[in-house]
């Protein structure tokens, strides 16, 4: 991974009411409230230090941003780890995190790339059918995850 996958996580799911609300709203970022790279690094650098900082709904938005920015480049180095070493685990790879967690926060635009490899690497044994069932789950809008 490039960075830790959890980085802005917890700060999501402590506000995710006040997210939820955002998005009904519609509230985006755009080029005339974007926050500037001296702004996103102050406001990381907060994060670091403050446990539950209160966040404005401009820094939420660019929080959700920055994750989803990580996910992504997570998810585009697993899927080239998997073409070319197949799905990481201790006989190919020293992995400290759960690799699954990547595919299970990847965005829509990669599922059709992913599914492919998935159903490679359960026939190679390299997953088992309960991590296949599990990315799949994500991939179909997570139908059988109780949270949602």
């Amino acid at each position: 991974m490039r960075e830790d996958d959890q980085k802005y996580r917890e700060v999501i799911s402590l506000n995710v009411q006040k997210i939820n609300i955002l998005f009904i709203e519609r509230k985006k970022l755009t080029s005339t409230n974007r926050l500037s790279k001296v702004e996103i690094k102050k406001l990381t650098d907060r994060l670091a230090v403050e446990n539950y900082p209160d966040l404005s709904d401009v820094e939420l938005l660019t929080i959700i941003e920055l994750q989803t920015d990580l996910d992504n480049q997570n998810t585009e180095l697993l899927i080239d780890i998997v073409k070319k070493t197949g799905y990481p685990n201790e006989n190919n790879t020293v992995c400290e995190k759960y690799a699954g967690m990547i595919f299970r926060h990847s965005q829509s635009k990669y599922f059709d790339e992913i599914k492919p490899l998935i159903e490679v690497e359960l026939k190679k044994g390299n997953i088992n059918k309960a991590t296949y069932d599990f990315f799949i789950d994500h991939i179909n809008g997570r139908p059988f995850d109780p949270r949602f």
